[in-house]
């Protein structure tokens, strides 16, 4: 099974992410995928902040990952 990837963007400080599918939740990390987030509203970081985002269904279904900046 393949989980779609989420998108995201930042917007005046802030990130803010979208999945196609309300049931996934969203993980994003700022440390280039050495931990996780769940992302649930939008958190303040740099316009240049490197983000990576990825969607789960559970706590093994994972999304490949895509990169803000």
């Amino acid at each position: 099974m393949h989980l779609p990837v989420p998108g995201g963007v930042i917007n005046k400080g802030k990130l803010e992410v979208n999945t196609p599918f309300a049931y996934l939740n969203t993980e994003y990390s700022l440390d280039d995928g050495a931990t996780w987030q769940q992302y649930t509203a939008p958190i303040s970081v740099s316009e240049q902040q490197s983000v990576v985002l990825r969607s789960s269904l559970n706590s093994q279904l994972k999304s490949r990952i895509t990169h803000i900046n």
